[in-house]
């Protein structure tokens, strides 16, 4: 009795350790991909958000829209739709009811650094379903192909009792419910054995996509994760550069510095995009220590990494608006450790002009030193007055808002800087057969603003269709503290008297901290493009050879997708382990 119980528990003992010890059958994409996975992207849902998108009152408003009208006139979109019902009526159901049949559990993208393969897998809810209407979509390519007298598209081929179809390596396969589609025979072949046998350790057992999956959401239509280090040593030359954390000049170190500051030493990093009531989102994250920041950044996040936007012009009828935290005065001093020989030549060079145009004021400590780190950069739409030449092209208006460290000294060197600069580029524009600027100097309650107005040839002075110039009348303002550079006097004014000129300060959330933000609102976009109409048909005849008439079609379409939009921002943010870069699309509001 004793010898048949320990038998019997020798028995279970063992096979219980080797189902411990044996590779797990996977279930999930994230258990059927290798451990070696440098790409993961997923889609969870997918025929969820078709049907989302198809049912949104936005989807409504394209339908009835000239635009979609007139797209479905055009013979290539007509071709389409009479394949895609063909094959419709082929598989006996709707194109959105297939997405559902061949991608109900999910569809997963992956880039294997091993065998540098990519991996595509849908996961169907009816495996019936999803073998036949892959078996009617082979069939009618190998007769589009016989009928056209083309080569069989799907060579079949078999692998462990697993049969597929394709060419060159690449193809595709059906497992149970599993569609895999692959760009190389041996991570077929690899993906194959994970079906069939398991995998002893997978992407599910990495610890770096662990720490990655900490920040997806449920709220996420599509998920995406890159693990950064195997792309940081291989051969590839641009994503080696990306990921070195090096700008080869000024106006991407301006820019993108910070992101690739993180990018140089992050293990991964995900993007998501989300939908919340009528916004968009894509949110791309990197993990970044604020306590290992570089010296050699701080002018891009500020010390200990908490430099924040400055405060905004909130003014309503506002084009765009960009708030951000760099301290140019400090990145330009750190030209020689940030950029290469010859990107160090140029600034040398530009340094040199710039000190002679600003009477001999060193240009990055004297000129730039003069201003916090903190600016705004605003536009709007310009209107011209009856009296005052038109341009033909109307640009909008733009600004450059900052803070004086010491007003009272920096106000009067401006002020002399920019008359001193008004007259040179007089001298030049004489030279060149330009026209003239005539100073102006103007006291408000709010402040000083210094003018430069351009004089109109006579028989001009109300032409509709001015020279380009007449966009421009570049103004220099100051008030209390604040210093305004605009490319109009009258934009000036109204930044200059605004009742909200004070602003808000932006937050992110928690313990973020808002290093840049831009934000464009789409339906004066649409306006500044409006005033442009014509300008715009006549580069699109000249540019795609259209007729009038076309162009005028295809410019009023644009402006119809414009106004499905309310606005769109982009924010860069930091907190003490990530830097975050969130873009932000505004549908129109439903109805």
């Amino acid at each position: 009795m004793n010898a048949f119980f320990d038998s019997r528990f020798l028995l279970f003992a063992l096979t219980s350790l080797a189902l411990l010890t044996s590779p797990v059958q996977a279930q999930t994409a994230i258990e059927l991909l290798p451990e070696t996975t440098v790409i993961f992207a997923e889609v969870q849902h997918p025929h969820q958000l078709v049907e989302s998108v198809l049912a949104h009152p936005v989807s409504r408003k394209v339908q009835d829209s000239n635009a979609y009208r007139e797209a479905l006139k055009d013979p290539n979109a007509m071709g389409f739709l009479f394949v895609v019902r063909f094959i419709e009526a082929q598989i006996g159901m709707p194109w959105q009811k297939a997405i559902e049949t061949l991608a109900a559990g999910g569809v997963t993208i992956a880039v294997d650094s091993r065998t540098e393969g990519v991996v595509a897998l849908m996961k169907s809810n009816d495996p019936e379903k999803l073998a036949s209407t892959l078996d009617k979509v082979i069939q009618l390519a190998r007769s589009d192909a016989e009928n056209k007298g083309e080569d069989d598209p799907f060579e079949e081929r078999e692998y462990r009792g697993l049969k597929a179809y394709g060419k060159d390596g690449g193809g595709f396969f059906v497992y149970e419910d599993w569609l895999i589609l692959v760009n190389k025979a041996d991570t077929a072949r690899d993906i194959a054995d994970a079906l069939l046998d398991g995998r002893e350790t997978s992407l599910a057992d990495s610890e770096t996509f662990q720490e990655a999956l900490q920040h997806k959401t449920s709220e996420d239509i599509s998920w995406a994760f890159v693990e950064t280090e195997p792309l940081r040593r291989g051969d590839n030359d641009d994503l080696r550069k990306l990921f070195s954390g090096i700008a080869d000049n000024p106006g991407g170190e301006f820019i993108l510095g910070g992101i690739l500051e993180a990018l140089k030493d992050a293990p991964y990093l995900t993007a998501s995009l989300s939908a919340k009531n009528d916004t968009l989102t894509l949110d791309l994250k990197i993990p970044f220590e604020r306590t290992s920041l570089s010296e050699n950044r701080e002018h891009f996040f500020g010390p200990r990494g908490t430099g924040h936007a400055a405060e905004t012009q909130e003014i309503s009828g506002l084009l765009f608006s960009i708030s951000a935290y760099r301290y140019v005065s400090e990145m330009w001093l750190r030209a020689g450790d940030l950029f290469d020989a010859k990107a160090n030549d140029n600034l040398a060079q530009a340094d040199s002009t710039l000190t002679t145009l600003f009477s001999g004021k060193d240009f990055a400590e004297d000129i730039l030193g003069a201003l916090e780190p903190t600016f705004q950069i605003v536009g709007m739409r310009q209107s011209f007055s009856e009296d005052r030449p038109t341009p033909a092209i109307k640009i909008p208006a733009f600004a450059l808002l900052a803070e004086m460290k010491d007003p009272e000294t920096t106000t009067r060197e401006f002020r002399r800087i920019f008359q001193s600069f008004i007259g040179f580029l007089n001298i030049v524009g004489a030279m060149e057969g330009q026209p003239q600027y005539e100073l102006g100097q103007l006291q408000l309650d709010e402040g000083e603003i210094v003018s430069a107005t351009f004089i109109p040839e006579v028989g001009e002075e109300t032409a509709r269709d001015a020279k380009i110039h007449f966009n421009f009348s570049p103004t220099l303002a100051f008030s209390g503290n604040q210093l305004i550079l605009a490319s109009t006097t009258d934009f000036a004014r109204t930044l200059i008297t605004s009742d909200d000129s004070g602003g808000t300060e932006k937050t992110g959330d928690s313990d973020q901290v808002i290093n840049t933000l831009a934000e464009v609102s789409l339906p004066e976009l649409q306006r500044v493009l409006a005033d442009n109409e014509s300008h715009l048909i006549a580069q699109n005849m000249l540019k795609e050879g259209h007729s009038q008439e076309e162009a005028k079609r295809q410019i009023r379409t644009l402006f119809e997708i414009l106004n499905l939009f309310e606005e769109a921002s982009l924010q860069l943010l930091t907190d003490e382990h990530h830097v975050d870069l969130k873009l932000d699309v505004v549908l129109q509001p439903s109805e």
